[in-house]
């Protein structure tokens, strides 16, 4: 006889789906309402309606990614071959504490963009005299310049001096966790055959974040957003966090991102 399978909080279907997928009677049920339509469109909809439902989503999504390629291409330039941008590459920063220095210190605990066989490239930074703010550098990750700045919260200067993590997490919370004022590092670029390449950012990129701030500043104005920016739980991310952020200043949502 063919199984009964019964899961009373199927979450995601993954079991009801596996014992349909193996010939077996399937009863499949939760208290919310998400994974209940979840577990309908993936064990009586898609094998009854396959074809129909696999045209009408490619439609429909064709439609929305228009529409929103239309709305936001501004504050997504594309290169002058036609290349889009599928990342911007950002770094908190701190001042160096050391007496004779104050140089800023981007946080960069990974330097490297890519390491596949001809995309290599990795970041690095150069100081020049004139100038606390730092050059980015796009080279290879064999480049002797080439050094992560970030390590177990502290932060290590071109001058040798680390600042330790009291210290940064006492800069950050000073700025709400300094998304705000980030240094944008590099832009990530992908070709319509989808090959990925790597270059610094330009004028134009810096323009388009100038105009997304912008436009967020208008949102705010226009829109009640108190339940976007609502305090995390205890103005602190606990537990599968990597960083406890609320150590760093960043009580609400608006301070993760730039």
């Amino acid at each position: 006889t063919r199984p009964l399978v019964v899961d009373p909080f199927a979450g995601g279907g993954a079991i009801p789906l596996e014992a349909l997928r193996v010939g077996a009677d399937v009863l499949a049920s939760d208290l919310h309402e998400l994974p209940v339509f979840l577990n309908q469109m993936m064990l009586e909809k898609l094998p009854r309606f396959d074809k129909v439902l696999k045209r009408e989503f490619r439609h429909w999504a064709e439609v929305l990614r228009a529409r929103v390629e239309s709305r936001l291409a501004n504050l997504f330039p594309k290169d002058e071959s036609g290349d889009a941008p599928f990342a911007y590459f950002w770094s908190r920063t701190i001042m160096c504490e050391a007496p004779s220095c104050g140089r800023m210190v981007p946080l960069l605990g990974n330097p490297d963009l890519s390491r596949k066989a001809g995309v290599d490239a990795s970041l690095a930074f150069e100081y020049t005299t004139s100038s606390s703010i730092p050059k980015v550098l796009l080279c290879s990750r064999n480049d002797p310049r080439v050094r992560r700045t970030a390590s177990g919260g502290s932060a290590t200067c071109e001058c040798g001096h680390t600042t330790p993590v009291e210290s940064v997490r006492r800069q950050l919370s000073e700025r709400r966790g300094g998304a705000e004022d980030s240094l944008l590092l590099a832009v990530g670029l992908l070709s319509k055959d989808r090959k990925k390449r790597y270059r610094l950012p330009t004028q134009r990129d810096l323009l388009a974040v100038e105009e997304a701030r912008e436009i967020r500043d208008r949102m705010s104005g226009m829109t009640d957003l108190s339940a976007d920016d609502s305090p995390f739980p205890h103005d602190k991310l606990w537990g599968k966090a990597k960083m406890n952020i609320g150590l760093y200043g960043m009580t609400s949502w608006e301070h993760i991102f730039t």
